[in-house]
């Protein structure tokens, strides 16, 4: 079975310059033509749910954004673990194990920290990634490290990290360079907004080092933001954000424009558009069709926000999905193999069709039909069947009587009475009453 941590790469689709993480923007399957299975559109967003939101930010259709709400998610368990495995690598000398699995927490967490939790993962990572440059002879990585963990946590006490003893007295030497902060002047909207700047609460007048730097921006009900900076010596700096409400998405503009069987280009912009407004990175369009041999065609289309097409996976079923089979669809929708984005449907006409007309023959061989199904019903007989059928039966009574009769009488000369006749007596008399 393919593992779950391939999705990552299953899903490495083209991001938006502007964008510094990926969202999926999951639009409601749309079924194509008539007869498709009831149930069989939930499944499918079901586990193409579970097989995006294991790795990625995902924002459904139809649902209030709670990820957008609590801004990024990340797997800590799953990082902590990570983290332990490169630690014990480094301890057992591997070190371009340790550095490859302390390079993939930091690009989980998003290269640099938003969240509390996120925040400690990161400086675990650094630390890591500081020890192994080390133990290479990689003095200028080492150091390049060093000033970027001290950027975004100042205030580390470098004897508690835990590190050799020649690399606490680098970092307390880096700490004495460190150039001069700079204030950050925030101002958000609506009020009681909180911000965080590098997994950190901000204070009332935060001040940061130079260099790169990331905020998170978050209120209950309203869509968190997610941005980056770049604070150089000398020059405040000025973040404004105001939030928007998260709201339920609806895509009535898209049912509507597959009601009319619009042309693909129509369709592709409407669904990059909803991806736009929901402020994701790629779209996927789910659509299943009832083929014609009976089977379901399903096809997931990966749409960018300018409404580009940038792939359609599809896949034939007789009703059951596996998670392997959304997978290897998605796999097709990030390679961009298809250029048609939704499934073949058979579409049923719209007039009703006028009834058969049934002739007198038809209708006497259905009537005899119904009449011994043997489903118990008393079901009218038309009177002229019913003459037909006294008819039949008057001639299968004779037939059997003619061949009744020959038989007898043929049993009867060949019959050879025996030698020696005995009467025998009855054994005993019941008489019966009948009130």
């Amino acid at each position: 079975m393919m593992r779950l941590a391939a999705i990552l790469l299953i899903l490495s689709v083209p991001q938006l310059a502007e964008a510094s993480e990926t969202v999926y923007y999951l639009m409601k399957a749309r079924s194509m033509g008539s007869d498709v299975p009831t149930g069989l559109n939930a499944e499918l967003l079901t586990k193409i749910r579970r097989v995006i939101s294991k790795h990625n930010r995902l924002v459904v259709e139809g649902e209030v954004d709670s990820m957008a709400v609590e801004g990024p998610v990340i797997p800590a368990k799953k990082l902590a673990l990570q983290l332990e495995e490169a630690r014990l690598a480094f301890e057992g000398l591997e070190f371009e194990k340790a550095r490859n699995i302390a390079s993939d927490v930091i690009a989980a967490i998003g290269s640099l920290p938003a969240t509390p939790a996120g925040r400690g993962l990161w400086r675990q990572a650094q630390i890591r990634l500081i020890a192994v440059a080390d133990g290479e002879g990689a003095e200028e990585e080492a150091t390049r490290r060093i000033d970027e963990l001290l950027r975004i946590e100042p205030s580390l006490d470098p004897s508690a990290m835990g590190v050799e003893p020649h690399l606490v007295d680098l970092l307390i030497a880096a700490k004495a360079r460190l150039p001069g902060s700079v204030p950050v002047r925030l101002r958000i909207a609506p009020p009681g907004t909180k911000a965080w700047l590098d997994g950190q609460p901000v204070v009332t007048k935060p001040r940061t080092r130079p260099g790169h730097h990331r905020i998170l921006v978050k209120r209950p009900g309203y869509a968190a933001y997610v941005g980056s900076f770049t604070a150089q010596e000398g020059l405040p700096v000025e973040v404004q954000v105001s939030l928007r409400r998260a709201t339920h998405r609806h895509l009535n503009e898209l049912d509507d424009a597959l009601k009319e069987l619009a042309p693909k280009e129509t369709i592709l912009e409407i669904a990059g558009k909803a991806t736009r407004e929901a402020g994701s990175t790629v779209g996927l369009l789910p659509s299943l069709g009832r083929q014609e041999d009976g089977r379901v065609q399903i096809r997931i289309a990966a749409v960018q926000p300018s409404g580009k097409l940038l792939g359609v996976g599809t896949l034939v079923t007789d009703g059951l999905l596996g998670s392997k089979d959304i997978l290897l669809a998605l796999k097709q929708a990030s390679s961009g193999t298809m250029s048609k984005p939704l499934a073949n449907g058979v579409y049923r006409a719209a007039e009703a069709q006028p009834p058969k007309r049934e002739t007198g023959r038809s209708r006497e061989r259905r009537l005899r039909q119904s009449r011994y199904r043997g489903d118990g019903l008393d079901l009218p007989v038309h009177p002229r069947l019913r003459a037909r059928q006294s008819n039949s039966n008057l001639i299968a009574a004779g037939i059997l009587l003619v061949v009744g009769g020959g038989v007898a009488a043929v049993l009867y000369h060949n019959y050879e009475p025996p030698p020696v006749s005995q009467t025998l007596p009855p054994t005993l008399g019941i008489s019966v009453e009948i009130p």
